[in-house]
């Protein structure tokens, strides 16, 4: 399946839930959380039938994100349901770790083979005041777990911003190298409603590069949207710029949120509603080829335009 520009979509983000165990600042900074009735919601089996038709037009990895997945009554069935269509050939993983050391295993067997952390800070106590009461223990417990469970791909996120958690760069790098795992910082998106936080907290990436220009870039190793430094003790960081640098040029995915919107675009304010074409498996499928011929070249975040969804609603 290709978009009007020629690009292969081949990527789903599938966000089972807009609830979440933690509140972060970035994410839910000044609108608070809108609880969208049940009704409007996905059902498992919903989701199943748009995952099945992503997957015959050309999707083989599949991202479940939230909210935080793991809050999902059901996620776990629903993963393993995807892991056994042949054409998915990469199921992943976003979360906040919390809940992984009761979910990692039964995650491994359902064929999660790559799975991203949220982790904004090292320092507990600002942990905490970032997520608003979450506890950076548990999602050190979450990382533990699934390396124990024998992940391949494990990566650590962490939102930079200005102020707040950019004196901790360096600590990251280490941090990862202790740990044998990728640490990516991902520049501040601005959301319509935290227009003011995003504005005054975001830091991009040529900011960071002329403080620390120790760093050597060393390219994107293989990631359309990540690019990767290395420092003089060997360690090595990765940088996600959607703002400063664009990459939409290589973008590959669409998203569905829990809802069932297809958004083409983290940044655009057009979504389209699949849930009308849920009982006709042909037409539903159509209708996505359509939607996906209007995804933009590229975002226009520089030109003023932001999403009116917060975060938790997309999908991370």
């Amino acid at each position: 399946m290709k978009d009007s520009y020629g690009r292969e979509i081949n990527y789903a983000r599938i966000s089972l839930t807009d609830l979440c165990n933690y509140r972060c600042i970035y994410c839910m900074s000044e609108c608070g959380v809108e609880k969208k009735p049940h009704e409007q919601m996905l059902k498992l089996e919903e989701f199943s039938i748009i995952i099945c038709a992503l997957s015959e037009l050309g999707v083989s990895k599949i991202r479940f994100t939230g909210g935080e997945p793991l809050v999902k009554k059901g996620a776990i069935s629903l993963i393993e349901e995807t892991a056994n269509i042949p054409a998915i050939k990469n199921i992943a993983l976003t979360t906040n770790g919390a809940l992984l050391p009761e979910f990692a295993g039964r995650l491994a067997k359902a064929g999660v083979d790559s799975v991203n952390i949220s982790i904004d800070s090292l320092n507990a106590a600002r942990y905490s005041q970032i997520t608003r009461g979450g506890k950076l223990q548990d999602a050190l417990d979450g990382l533990q777990a699934a390396k124990d469970v024998g992940m391949r791909k494990i990566k650590i996120n962490a939102v930079l911003m200005r102020g707040i958690n950019d004196d901790e760069i360096l600590d990251f790098a280490k941090f990862g190298q202790e740990e044998n795992v990728s640490v990516r910082f991902i520049e501040l998106m601005p959301f319509e409603c935290q227009t003011h936080f995003a504005d005054s907290h975001l830091i991009s990436l040529n900011e960071v590069l002329s403080n620390h220009p120790e760093f050597q870039e060393l390219g994107n190793e293989g990631s359309t949207n990540a690019v990767y430094f290395k420092l003089p003790d060997g360690s090595e960081l990765g940088f996600i710029s959607a703002v400063s640098r664009k990459f939409c040029a290589y973008c590959n995915r669409v998203r569905i949120t829990a809802d069932g919107k297809m958004l083409n675009c983290l940044h655009e304010n057009k979504e389209y509603d699949l849930r009308p074409y849920l009982s006709n498996f042909q037409k539903l499928k159509e209708y996505i080829i359509e939607c996906v011929a209007k995804k933009p070249l590229c975002h226009n975040i520089g030109s003023g335009e932001r999403q009116q969804r917060n975060m938790t609603r997309i999908g991370g």
